[in-house]
């Protein structure tokens, strides 16, 4: 390959001028993007470019000159651009749609939708099936999402599950296991419940003894917290981490503890270090990945089920992941 510059549009950079999103998910999930393309292309330069923010004229020439174009992981797609787009790309006048479309021929790895929606578009197709390559195939992250492309007419997509869970397969998660009397558990500042967080925060401290962590994964989660009435009157009971990508992972590390809560990627990164984890679903994201891998997730409302859970009842099974759809992906790469 004589130009090995692999473009990356990143959601775990805030902007081209360096900076971590304000959702330090996004770095769990680059962290294995980035793995896998590097034992993909094996010689290959990563050129990143931040996906929450335009990108200059520049650096969309540089991917331009890219032989490869990924956009990896997080819930990116979206069924109406015109109301709701977390991938900020310049749109051109529509007159000159197809002569100035900014980037073309780009590959997904990992990426979801943002919620349950309505079909896409006729705008929000044209452009998808502008961007995306017809070429090479998609990796999505869940059933859900490859039907939505489905539905604007884009079939070369495959269902790998998320890559931060490729490691994870054949993983046991049927139950809580061994005794632990530490947790680590987190909420997510955008979709407040407060009167369900509240009884899930008082479960948790009735039912470890020892240490409890709370990792603000989101820029305003500690702020959340601090105004639900169970954390003000336990208060001393629970150590904030520091909201830095590091001291979570040092702290899951040096501590033997269960972790439980809202945020997907903090659970799955739990898992990758042999915590026992439960996730809470909130939305589409994790319910989808669940009912697709196996991944032990239970609706944030439902207490009893988080309280069997705790308990060491075995509510799931094991991790399957989609391991021939991933090694198509993979493989497609070896050809050129």
């Amino acid at each position: 390959m004589i130009n090995n510059k692999i473009t990356l549009f990143d959601p775990s950079l805030s902007t081209n001028n360096g900076g971590y999103s304000i959702n330090l998910g996004d770095l769990i999930i680059h962290e294995s993007v980035e793995k896998y393309l590097k034992d993909i292309f094996l010689d290959g330069e990563i050129f990143r470019i931040s996906s929450h923010q335009i990108p200059s004229d520049f650096l969309l020439q540089e991917a331009r000159k890219s032989p490869f174009i990924f956009f990896g992981g997080t819930n990116a797609l979206s069924s109406d651009l015109k109301k709701y787009n977390q991938w900020k790309l310049p749109i051109p006048n529509k007159i000159f749609w197809s002569l100035k479309f900014p980037i073309k021929n780009l590959i997904l790895m990992g990426v979801g939708w943002w919620r349950y929606q309505n079909q896409p578009t006729s705008y929000t197709s044209a452009f998808y099936k502008t961007v995306l390559s017809d070429k090479y195939i998609h990796s999505v992250r869940d059933s859900y999402t490859k039907n939505k492309l489905k539905e604007m007419g884009i079939e070369n997509a495959v269902n790998t599950g998320c890559p931060t869970m490729w490691m994870l397969s054949g993983k046991d998660v049927s139950s809580r296991v061994g005794h632990t009397e530490n947790c680590l558990f987190t909420l997510t500042d955008y979709n407040r419940n407060p009167e369900i967080d509240n009884k899930i925060i008082k479960i948790i401290l009735g039912s470890y003894a020892g240490k409890v962590f709370f990792f603000p994964q989101g820029s305003d989660d500690s702020a959340y917290i601090s105004t639900l009435s169970s954390y003000q009157q336990y208060y001393d009971r629970i150590t904030i981490i520091t909201r830095n990508f590091g001291d979570f992972v040092s702290t899951l590390a040096k501590n033997n503890v269960d972790y439980i809560g809202t945020r997907l990627h903090a659970g799955i990164k739990a898992l990758q270090m042999n915590k026992n984890t439960l996730i809470l679903s909130i939305d589409n994201r994790a319910t989808e990945i669940s009912n697709d891998t196996g991944l032990p997730v239970v609706k944030r409302e439902d207490i009893s089920e988080i309280s069997r859970w705790i308990a060491g009842v075995k509510i799931f099974d094991t991790i399957r992941m989609p391991e021939r759809e991933i090694e198509i992906w993979k493989m497609q790469f070896q050809k050129n």
